[in-house]
């Protein structure tokens, strides 16, 4: 099957306290971005695979900071709203194989994870990654907040990996919603029923100051093994 590789990547500073696109920030001495996209491109071999979407008013900032390797990957308008830039990244690719849809600010996915997550879409149409919580838990009830079961809860992550014709069926059928936070929402509300993977800690989603701090902890021990 054919692979593919959508990397969503509209985020801004306002977190991270910078003016600068944290997708763009330095980590380990390069743009996080940068990390990202070579993670992929040493899964996929070939830039014409991979899909960048950022808004068209980073695409200067991009040109100024990509690396040649990485020039060749083809840049697509991102939406006001995740859901439309991945809609936008998926009209650019053929409905054949499948794909990967990862956040531009998750530089510390492992090759392992990604190239799993490829071959269990590959035999069940899709696959999600999850992570166990270690903090402890409440909801809120009636404005009460009681305690609630970690062991019932897991942290989403990306890449999430679909069937390309599943996942492209999927957005045709569902509408925006301000309520749907990943792809794989889109595909259950298209009555598809998602298959779960094991996650990773490390692959964290880069979006305070403490989490470039973390990022840099993880690199450097990465470097260390």
């Amino acid at each position: 099957m054919e692979r593919w590789a959508i990397v969503v990547a509209g985020g801004s500073g306002q977190r991270m306290g910078s003016e600068l696109p944290k997708q763009f920030l330095t980590l380990g001495g390069k743009p996080i971005l940068v990390h990202t996209l070579e993670l992929f491109l040493q899964c996929l071999s070939s830039p014409e695979k991979i899909r960048l979407v950022i808004p068209p008013s980073h695409f200067p900032t991009w040109n100024s900071l990509a690396p040649d390797h990485l020039k060749q990957i083809p840049l697509i308008p991102g939406g006001s709203t995740r859901y439309e830039s991945v809609k936008n990244g998926l009209n650019s690719i053929p409905a054949s194989g499948v794909v990967a849809i990862h956040d531009g600010v998750r530089p510390m996915a492992s090759e392992n994870l990604i190239m799993l997550a490829y071959s269990q879409a590959e035999n069940k149409g899709s696959a999600i990654p999850l992570v166990p919580l270690n903090d402890s838990l409440r909801w809120s009830n009636n404005n009460h907040w009681e305690a609630f079961d970690r062991n019932l809860i897991r942290a989403v992550q990306t890449p999430q990996v679909f069937s390309t014709s599943l996942l492209m069926e999927a957005y045709q059928k569902t509408a925006y919603s301000e309520h749907i936070t990943d792809d794989t929402m889109v595909f259950e509300k298209a009555g598809f029923i998602p298959h779960f993977i094991p996650g990773e800690r490390e692959n964290i989603k880069i979006t305070t100051p403490i989490d470039l701090v973390t990022a840099e902890a993880i690199l450097q021990e990465n470097k260390r093994s």
